[in-house]
Formats: structure tokens, C-alpha cells, sequence
């Protein structure tokens, strides 16, 4: 089962595919081809994670706070270069926070907040222009046991002692305990 961080970045990369013209476009992972003919280019990766546990528990759970990033860059050309900005961040945001598969299928509890900043940068005729979204979101991450596949069970009997004479010692001298019960784990 892979990390929620994991599955967080996949599936949004996966909605912003979907967008048209950036099938091509969008990369999982922090490294960006910043060459002007790949222009837009966006690029999706976790920024910051916090998890805070969940108190004592039979296994290690923790709420998460993730920080997700997606950079954004686009050539910049004319005087409407932040408009088309504007209108891809736009669509980048509508692919992910109104696919209401998203949330679920990165089983997320919530998105707290959406923080937006942008940059300029280049040289002559490679300026472009970037911007990245911080969703800062919330899910619940679990670290179940590593069970030993080889484990099959464990057999418990216990054989109850017959009412006594209340007036003697307890336990009684004869007095024994003989577990039976069957536990079986599913691999």
C-alpha cells in the first residue's frame, strides 16, 4: 500500500493530464525542464508534511498536514502573460478541488488552505513567468504491524476449576489451568 504523500502526488498529477494541452506537460517530482519550447510546464511534489499522533493506539496513527505543491510556468509573452497565468491556475485548481474523486481517492479529511505566490525569471527572450499553489490538506496515516507470514495461529485452552469448598485455601493443591482456544491470522 503505498504512502498517502505517494498517492496524494499521483493522483493529482493524474487530473492535470487531463487538462488540454498538458498531457505532456505535467511532471511528478521537483525537476522541471525549464526549456522555453516546453512551456507551460508544471510540476507536482510535497512540500512540508507535519503528522501528530493519535494518541495510544494498538498501531502508530497520526494525522497528517501535508503541504502539496504544484509550480506552474509559463513563457512570458506580452502584456497578458499573468492573465494566462491566472486562467491556467484556474483550471489546475478546478481539476483537483472539484473532481470530488480526488479527495477521496487520496482519502483525504480535508483541504485546509490554498496559498499562491508567484515569480518572474529568465534572460532575453527565455523570460517566463511562475507560480506555485501550496494546498496545504489533512489524512490519516496508519502503520499496521508486519506480521510474519510464516505465523499460523496460536492454541489456548483453559479448563475451569470446579466450584470448591469455599473454606478451603485457594487455589486449591489440584487446581489446574489448561488453555484451549484457536487465534488464526490470515496471511
Amino acid at each position: 500500500m503505498p504512502h498517502p504523500r505517494k498517492t496524494l502526488r499521483a493522483e493529482t498529477v493524474s487530473r492535470l493530464r487531463n487538462i488540454a494541452g498538458l498531457a505532456d506537460s505535467v511532471f511528478p517530482g521537483r525537476l522541471l525542464p525549464l526549456k522555453a519550447s516546453a512551456m507551460p510546464a508544471i510540476c507536482v511534489y510535497t512540500l512540508h508534511s507535519d503528522a501528530q499522533s493519535q494518541g495510544a493506539q494498538t498501531q502508530p496513527s497520526f494525522l497528517d498536514t501535508c503541504t502539496l505543491a504544484i509550480e506552474v510556468y509559463v513563457k512570458a509573452a506580452g502584456a497578458d502573460c499573468e492573465d494566462d497565468m491566472d486562467d491556467l491556475i484556474d483550471q489546475i485548481e478546478a481539476a483537483v478541488l472539484c473532481d470530488p474523486t480526488w479527495r477521496t481517492a487520496c482519502k483525504l479529511r480535508r483541504v485546509d488552505g490554498i496559498t499562491t505566490s508567484y515569480k518572474v525569471d529568465g534572460k532575453g527572450d527565455d523570460i517566463y513567468i511562475g507560480a506555485q499553489l501550496s494546498l496545504s490538506v489533512q489524512f490519516n496515516t496508519t502503520f499496521p504491524p508486519a506480521l510474519d507470514q510464516t505465523f499460523a495461529g496460536v492454541d489456548l485452552a483453559v479448563k475451569p476449576v470446579e466450584p470448591r469448598d469455599p473454606n478451603l485455601p485457594f487455589p486449591p493443591e489440584d487446581w489446574q489451568l489448561s488453555p484451549f482456544a484457536k487465534i488464526t491470522v490470515d496471511p
